[in-house]
């Protein structure tokens, strides 16, 4: 499982690509191994904490050489989208009203955003992003493409409730 995964990474990602990774990297305790397996990923990584990346922060100074950061949230821009990272899915984020998106982890594919929001599960074993579970990271132009067929749905009390901005 590990080999087939690392390939669909690296036939995936480039050495020069940014990564953004929203948590529970590795189920793995030994950081020898994490560290192995860190060595071998394509990419530039940022990580955001997941509830099971525990060898990760417990060992961040040793394995700090792979990660440009590694935060518990962030916020950014690409290309003309504000972006909002985190673990968990949140019913509210920051510049929502104003079109920004949300990515999200934890799920596992089983979280079942609101129809029409800017909040997606971008695990790679989550089929929301593409339609498909393929296993592998997604590119922002695919998330980009997703996100075209959404439109914003207020939910809490700004705009008007369940009516498109």
């Amino acid at each position: 499982m590990n080999e087939s995964l690392i390939r669909r990474w690296n036939e995936t990602v480039g050495p020069d690509d940014d990564v953004y990774n929203l948590g529970d990297f590795v189920f793995q305790s030994n950081p020898d191994l994490v560290d192995a397996l860190l060595s071998r990923l394509n990419g530039r990584h940022h990580l955001i904490y997941g509830n099971h990346d525990q060898v990760l922060k417990k060992h961040r100074g040793r394995l700090a050489r792979h990660f440009v950061w590694t935060k518990d949230y962030h916020e950014l821009r690409i290309d003309d989208h504000f972006v909002v990272l985190h673990h968990f899915p949140m019913a509210v984020w920051n510049k929502m009203h104003y079109g920004s998106i949300h990515l999200h982890g934890h799920c596992h594919g089983s979280y079942v955003e609101r129809l029409g929001n800017k909040i997606v599960d971008v695990g790679i074993d989550s089929k929301h992003v593409t339609g498909r579970y393929d296993m592998r990271p997604f590119s922002f132009e695919e998330i980009r493409l997703c996100m075209s067929r959404r439109s914003f749905v207020p939910v809490d009390g700004h705009g008007r409730a369940g009516q498109p901005e």
